[in-house]
């Protein structure tokens, strides 16, 4: 989804410069992309929602899978200095820079201006992309842990 809004961005800015370069564009497009840009933030947000809440029960799976394995099995769930540091540091740097490009954005519900928002928007959607990448690492990690503990055990 980040990289989609990269995309819309993108578009815009092209959409823009063209604008100011006198070539025609359809009238209303600027208006209709940035609906269909605030609406693919919207189901961002419902997508960030989501992935939140399996990784929350996934999480919880995976201790409740340490504990069934036995004390050896809980180093399998340690997320090593990537998980405690980076990931949330990762994370916490795209929220607020979302936080702060609705927020110095001229209108909240049109999250397109130019300028620093956009900037702030685009370096959200970056962080973004680089804790999802992480977050699979460290998931598919543990998970590949658990299980070779678990065929170790049987």
């Amino acid at each position: 989804m980040a990289w989609i809004v990269i995309q819309g961005a993108y578009v815009y800015l092209g959409m823009i410069w063209h604008g100011l370069a006198g070539e025609s564009l359809a009238p209303g497009a600027i208006e209709a992309h940035g609906r269909q840009f605030l609406t693919l933030r919207w189901i961002q947000g419902a997508a960030w929602i989501a992935t939140v809440a399996v990784f929350l029960a996934w999480l919880r799976r995976a201790h409740e899978t340490a504990g069934a394995l036995g004390d050896s099995a809980a180093g399998a769930v340690r997320w090593g200095p990537l998980g405690v540091f980076v990931l949330p540091g990762l994370t916490l740097v795209a929220a607020l820079a979302q936080g702060l490009a609705a927020g110095l954005a001229v209108d909240g519900w049109r999250p397109l201006d130019l300028g620093g928002p956009m900037q702030l928007l685009l370096l959200a959607e970056v962080s973004e992309i680089a804790a999802a990448a992480l977050a699979i690492f460290l998931v598919r990690r543990i998970t590949a842990r658990l299980g070779d503990r678990r065929r170790a055990l049987t």
